[in-house]
C-alpha cells in the first residue's frame, strides 16, 4: 500500500481491500490508516471492506466504524451478502452491533437469511441474553424462515444454558 501511495498511483476499491485484508492479520493499526486513507479519497467501502477491516486481529474492532462503513454500502449488496455482513459484525464481539443490524435490515425491508439470524442468536446466547436469542427463534418461526441445523443446535444450547430441557 506505501509503494501505490509513493508512486502516485490511486489505489481502487480493489487495491483498498486487498490492502485492508493483508494489514487486518497482521498490523491493524495499520488497517484503520488505510481505511482513513480511502475515505480521504472517497472510495465507499463495499461487503469486502467491512469484511476485511473485521478480520483485525489486534484487539476489539471499533463498533462506530462498522456502522459507519455498514451506512454507506448500498442496499442491494447487503441483501445479497447479508450473511457474510453478520459475520463481519459477529467479529466485534458485541452482541448489541448485530441487534442493531438485524433492526436496521429489518425496518429497512431488507429480508436476510437463517444464517443471519445464526449470528445473533449465538451472540446473544453467548452473551448470556438467551431470552433475547429465543425472541429471535420465535421471530425465524412465526414467520416462516426455516432452521438449519446450526439454528437447532442454537437452540439446544440455549436451552442447555437455562437448564431447560423441555423449551
Amino acid at each position: 500500500y506505501d509503494r501505490l501511495v509513493d508512486s502516485n498511483t490511486s489505489p481502487d476499491i480493489v487495491s483498498f481491500n486487498t490492502a485492508l485484508g493483508a494489514c487486518g492479520k497482521t498490523n491493524g493499526a495499520k488497517s484503520f490508516e488505510i481505511y482513513e486513507s480511502m475515505k480521504k479519497l472517497r472510495i465507499k467501502p463495499d461487503i469486502l471492506t467491512l469484511k476485511a477491516v473485521a478480520s483485525n486481529r489486534s484487539g476489539k474492532l471499533d463498533s462506530s466504524m462498522l456502522i459507519e462503513m455498514y451506512e454507506t454500502i448500498p442496499k442491494k449488496d447487503i441483501e445479497r451478502n447479508s450473511g457474510e455482513l453478520f459475520k463481519a459484525f459477529s467479529k466485534s464481539g458485541d452482541w448489541t452491533l448485530l441487534v442493531f443490524l438485524l433492526d436496521s435490515l429489518k425496518s429497512s425491508n431488507i429480508k436476510v437469511g437463517v444464517s443471519a439470524y445464526n449470528y445473533v442468536i449465538h451472540s446473544c446466547s453467548e452473551a448470556g441474553n438467551t431470552d433475547l436469542a429465543l425472541e429471535q427463534i420465535s421471530f425465524l418461526r412465526s414467520n416462516g424462515i426455516p432452521f438449519n441445523n446450526y439454528t437447532y443446535r442454537l437452540l439446544i444450547n440455549i436451552y442447555l444454558k437455562q437448564n431447560d430441557l423441555n423449551g
